[in-house]
């Protein structure tokens, strides 16, 4: 078993564990007396989540031809990438409360589909911004949850009340 193959049977444990540690805590959420309880997206998540990582433990665990014997990107500089991306999230999650969904949302995808190699500007910036607000429209006008506030969501809440 290879280096690239370990390290994804690791990954997908930590994932696995993830997932259960969000499905359980998701469950001690309080029933809102809502049609959705607050426990529901999350379950969901982490429910997708802890499929998706068995679904890589075994696909890593089934003997592979292989073709090539090399990868896209060297190990090292995809070690860079991934503290890249988790150090981006950590942020995001601290910033959250502080400047508001949409815009903390905007700036983690301003700095992350870079990496993902779109590289024209104006395409990720329009890519932030429009999928930052179209999720915090659906999640506040069609499931009535609200994400973290901001000035950029206290003006769309306004405006949002002045026309209905």
């Amino acid at each position: 078993m290879d280096q690239s193959a370990k390290l994804n049977i690791a990954a997908g444990i930590l994932l696995l564990m993830l997932s259960v540690f969000v499905l359980v805590t998701a469950q001690t959420f309080p029933d809102a007396g809502e049609v959705i309880s607050p426990g529901f997206f999350p379950s969901i998540a982490a429910g997708i989540l802890a499929v998706l990582a068995a679904a890589l433990i075994v696909k890593e665990l089934i003997p592979k031809i292989r073709t090539a014997g090399r990868y896209f990107v060297p190990l090292g500089f995809a070690y860079v990438i991934i503290l890249y991306v988790c150090g981006l999230t950590v942020l995001y999650i601290i910033f959250a409360k502080r400047l508001g969904f949409i815009l903390i949302s905007s700036i983690y995808l301003w700095l992350l589909v870079p990496v993902l190699g779109e590289r024209r500007k104006l395409v990720v910036l329009l890519f932030g911004f429009s999928v930052s607000l179209i999720m915090y429209l659906i999640m506040a006008l069609l499931f009535r949850m609200y994400l973290p506030r901001g000035f950029i969501e206290q003006y769309i809440a306004l405006l949002v009340y002045v026309l209905s």
